[in-house]
């Protein structure tokens, strides 16, 4: 284990990660693009600001991924497949249910 991360919960998020992916390529390409963008925003603020948090940057990420274009469900579908597949998932989640409004 390194960094505390748990090599067999890597492999269990990548492969709910592939599922995930195939499903909504076939049936929902714009979630899945919205996703990819979501995460990746956030992914490249925590690289370049080690002492930030999801929760400091999810609402301004979901706002410059094109999330405000998507339904409240969407998002919200999202947010639970980040939490099954992202190494940041948990965070994420704790940070969209501590206060919906940030949704809206």
């Amino acid at each position: 284990m390194k960094h505390g991360v748990n090599r067999e919960e890597v492999r269990n998020r990548q492969a709910d990660w592939i599922l995930h992916e195939a499903y909504l390529a076939r049936y929902n390409p714009p979630l899945l693009e919205f996703i990819n963008r979501w995460a990746g925003a956030m992914e490249t603020w925590l690289e370049n600001n080690p002492r930030r948090h999801v929760r400091d940057i999810a609402g301004d990420a979901l706002k410059r991924s094109g999330g405000f274009d998507l339904t409240r469900l969407e998002v919200s579908q999202a947010i639970r497949i980040l939490d099954q597949c992202w190494q940041h998932g948990a965070s994420l989640e704790r940070w969209a249910s501590n206060d919906s409004t940030r949704m809206e």
